[in-house]
């Protein structure tokens, strides 16, 4: 039985498991160290140096933040096209002690793994010749098509010589390889895209719906500039793309309106409506403020009660006015009229009125009120748009003078008018 063992026994096991694990220690310490080198390689390259100085992806991340440093030092002067973005990567202001300490770096990790990607990018962003740098990059390319920042270089430097195809031809393949670079590449090819050599590629590129167009989507609706220059390829994207649901198209329209850039709000607004705007559409599309945008708020505004036409209610309580809808339209000078059909009225003492301002690049221009009483199932709201007035704001408002009030808007329509002036203040 277990207790009958002698207990003489016991301490030559205490002394092998003392000498066993005096034995397995160093290995285990090494073991260690190494696992925590490489879990930390990514985040903290400097200490995982400290914990296992022979680590070469440590060596070659160090180089990848000396470069990121000084790539952000020459961001901040924002190139504005692909060869001044070529230019400032590969003229990255390095002083020599960095690229000497980079340079060390890569030749010493290429000693520890032979062919290491990492770092034939890394030596080819140092070197001085192009030739040599286009060669490493080819070869870092060809050792691992993973490295999207190798491909990035090598765009980089087609772009520099003019060679749009084979530059475009880099950056498409690295984008479907991985979606690491994005926030790097996107608004690389869409400056480049200003080029109309350039956008005809992506054009081409993008009615094929790649894989990394709703990526670029997603990119565009998030970046004020880059929605801008999104917007005039959106026209390109294949009908079923995923690049074309609304969940990208509605906060493009509305970041492009908000920075005051109808024209590519517009441009943006054809690809996503997939046709012209329609200011019937009263409340029932969600592309805003190029659809109307219902105004809903506690005491006014405007709401839909259901599916039908008709289906939208102004309101406004006692004594109370504001606000009840809103749209940009980009019509042409002239008198123009804006028509409601109006049924099942409540209350009394209840006017609309419609607020007209001009809208371009610089700001908010010149406006115009006009108002109307709601006594009859149809109200005119009568609006000039001057010459030098591309884009308008209309604004509609309920006002109650002393009763709650509401109607349904059975029919809305924008038409052109041969009179003008009628009934403005």
């Amino acid at each position: 039985m277990a207790g009958t063992y002698p207990a003489r026994n016991a301490r030559p096991w205490r002394f092998r498991a003392a000498g066993t694990a005096l034995i397995l220690a160093p290995v285990a310490l090494f073991s260690s160290a190494f696992s925590l080198a490489v879990a930390t390689d990514t985040r903290q390259p400097a200490i995982s140096q400290q914990l296992y100085s022979s680590l070469p992806r440590a060596k070659t991340r160090l180089g990848d933040l000396a470069l990121a440093r000084a790539l952000a030092q020459n961001a901040q002067s924002g190139p504005e096209s692909a060869a001044t973005v070529a230019a400032s990567a590969i003229n990255a202001g390095l002083n020599p002690r960095t690229r000497l300490s980079i340079e060390a770096r890569a030749l010493s990790s290429l000693a520890d793994t032979a062919l290491s990607p990492e770092a034939l990018r890394q030596l080819a962003f140092v070197a001085e010749d192009e030739e040599r740098r286009a060669t490493l990059l080819d070869l870092a390319r060809r050792v691992s098509r993973r490295d999207v920042a190798a491909a990035a270089q090598s765009a980089e430097l087609a772009f520099a010589r003019g060679d749009h195809d084979r530059g475009f031809a880099v950056l498409d393949q690295a984008l479907a390889i991985s979606s690491r670079l994005d926030d790097s590449i996107f608004p690389l090819l869409l400056r480049s895209s200003r080029d109309r050599d350039f956008a005809r590629l992506v054009r081409a590129s993008l009615s094929a719906d790649p894989q990394w167009a709703e990526r670029l989507a997603a990119h565009a609706s998030n970046d004020s500039e880059s929605a801008a220059l999104f917007a005039p390829l959106a026209g390109a994207l294949a009908p079923r793309s995923r690049a074309l649901l609304v969940d990208y198209g509605a906060p493009l329209i509305e970041r492009l309106t908000e920075s005051h850039r109808y024209e590519e709000a517009f441009a943006a607004y054809r690809a996503y409506a997939r046709g012209p705007q329609d200011p019937a559409a009263f409340g029932s599309q969600p592309l805003a403020p190029i659809d109307w945008q219902l105004v809903d708020q506690f005491d006014h505004g405007a709401r839909r009660i259901g599916s039908a036409p008709g289906s939208v209610e102004l309101f406004a309580r006692a004594r109370r006015e504001g606000d009840a809808a809103r749209i940009v339209l980009a019509r042409r000078p002239g008198s123009h009229v804006l028509n409601l059909k109006l049924s099942e009225p409540r209350g009394s003492g209840g006017s609309l009125a419609l607020t007209r301002t001009c809208l371009s690049r610089a700001g908010d221009g010149a406006s115009e009120i006009t108002r109307a009483a709601l006594e009859a199932d149809q109200v005119a709201l009568r609006f000039t748009v001057p010459d030098g007035c591309p884009y308008q704001s209309l604004r509609l408002a309920i006002q109650s003078e002393r009763e709650a009030i509401s109607v349904l808007v059975d029919d809305v329509a924008i038409e052109r008018s041969a009179v003008s002036g009628e009934g403005q203040l």
